[in-house]
């Protein structure tokens, strides 16, 4: 139980700082969940951190685009996959409209 609230501060802690890094995004949800997974496999905080931050940098910072308050790059690829998957496998978007 304590190496879990351990686990959990470090968490916390990686949160925070990866939101006052990059003040343009700030908390976005589903950082939690990335952030995690590196803090299980690294579980040292500074490393995390900077391979968290190291993620957000990937492909040119499309990343922290796709993470930015309005989500405008995110709501694009997402269309594009809804596109792709119409034009290629039209059975499959039938069952996934709600």
């Amino acid at each position: 139980m304590k190496g879990i609230l351990i686990r959990f501060h470090k968490l916390l802690v990686m949160l925070n700082g990866l939101s006052y890094h990059f003040p343009q995004i700030g908390y976005c949800q589903g950082m939690n969940f990335y952030c995690a997974v590196i803090i299980l496999f690294l579980d040292n905080i500074d490393e995390s951190f900077w391979m968290a931050e190291y993620v957000m940098q990937l492909w040119n910072g499309k990343l922290m685009e796709c993470m930015n308050p309005k989500l405008s790059r995110l709501k694009l690829v997402l269309f594009q996959v809804d596109c792709f998957v119409y034009y290629y496998f039209p059975n499959l978007q039938e069952t996934f409209v709600f």
